[in-house]
């Protein structure tokens, strides 16, 4: 009776994956991170092993496996420039939607988790 070994033999350098031998099952085996790497390929190799062992009886074959790694949104939004405070300028009497100032953010995030919204929260009490 044949007995069966996979193996990852190619495209696991981030060591992301691990492969049972015997099953071929593929799970992750470390944190996975999209912004690192957005897809992996990998490539997995079954040998067929009959006994006695002989260099006429041992079959393989391999296949490329491609994972495609969807985004978390695992990253805050950073503000670009001064990591606490902005100054906007604003002349007395200035006309009403005169620009005051731009603030500019990013986010690492991939696609909608990487979409930065901006605005003015309510003050709380007088001032």
């Amino acid at each position: 009776t044949p007995t069966f070994r996979h193996s990852i033999v190619c495209g696991n350098e981030m060591s992301w994956f691990d492969i049972d031998g015997e099953t071929g099952s593929i799970f992750a085996s470390g944190e996975i991170d999209r912004e690192v790497m957005s897809s992996v390929t990998l490539t997995i190799s079954v040998k067929e092993d009959h006994l006695p062992k002989s260099r006429f009886t041992s079959r393989s074959t391999s296949v490329r496996l491609v994972i495609d790694i969807e985004d978390e949104n695992d990253n805050a939004p950073q503000f670009v420039g001064n990591d606490w405070y902005e100054r906007g300028v604003l002349v007395e009497g200035a006309k009403k939607g005169t620009v005051v100032g731009t603030v500019k953010a990013t986010d690492l995030d991939y696609a909608s988790s990487g979409h930065v919204r901006y605005f003015i929260e309510p003050r709380s009490g007088a001032g």
